[in-house]
């Protein structure tokens, strides 16, 4: 089944980077085979269960199969990478942000990958949160900073990785004048620490 692109963007949400500096594949064949689409973070996380809820209606959409390829790591370089080192057709695309497309890649000591990569879409937003143990002493986040600002060096804050959405926002609070002077301590696949363990 083919399908004409703009059909395609704005057919159902299918919003996403793809790798496509080349010309891509002819719009009356396109798709003539399977999409890989590549999630730069481990399985369970936003980016992982989004992807999977799109990828079967558009799939049907296409009328090919969509498949899921997590390739995480390096804060989503790793995935970023696979997606670029593709061929540019069309059929390799990449759910990322701007700060896993531009920002990590610089904390890797790399390139922005921002910039050969054709963006399609929005796909989602999602807030990103402070949390901490039921039973801390931090109740909200004036009494978190005034303990920060107090002690410096003294709060701990996990993310996900360099460069990620989450870690770019600790660093944001940082440079603000009443700012959160934390120790960062990096959790793969997570954005907030401490992070209850087993049941």
């Amino acid at each position: 089944m083919g399908i004409e692109r703009r059909s395609f963007l704005g057919g159902g949400g299918a919003a996403l980077a793809a790798a496509a500096t080349a010309p891509a594949a002819r719009a009356d064949t396109f798709p003539s085979k399977q999409i890989r689409w590549v999630i730069p973070f481990a399985p369970a996380g936003n980016y992982d269960v989004t992807s999977r809820l799109v990828a079967e209606p558009m799939g049907r959409l296409l009328g090919q199969s969509v498949l899921i390829d997590n390739r995480p790591g390096a804060g989503g370089v790793v995935g970023l990478e696979a997606t670029v080192n593709a061929p540019a057709d069309g059929y390799t695309i990449v759910m990322a942000s701007f700060t896993v497309a531009y920002v990590a890649p610089l904390f890797a000591g790399k390139q922005p990958m921002l910039p050969v990569l054709a963006p399609v879409s929005i796909l989602t937003t999602a807030p990103t949160l402070i949390v901490t143990r039921s039973d801390s002493r931090f109740t909200d986040a004036r009494t978190l900073l005034a303990e920060a600002k107090a002690k410096p060096g003294t709060v701990t804050m996990g993310h996900s990785g360099n460069g990620t959405t989450n870690h770019v926002a600790i660093l944001r609070l940082q440079l603000k004048p009443a700012a959160l002077r934390s120790k960062e301590v990096r959790q793969p696949a997570c954005s907030c620490v401490p992070r209850r363990r087993g049941p």
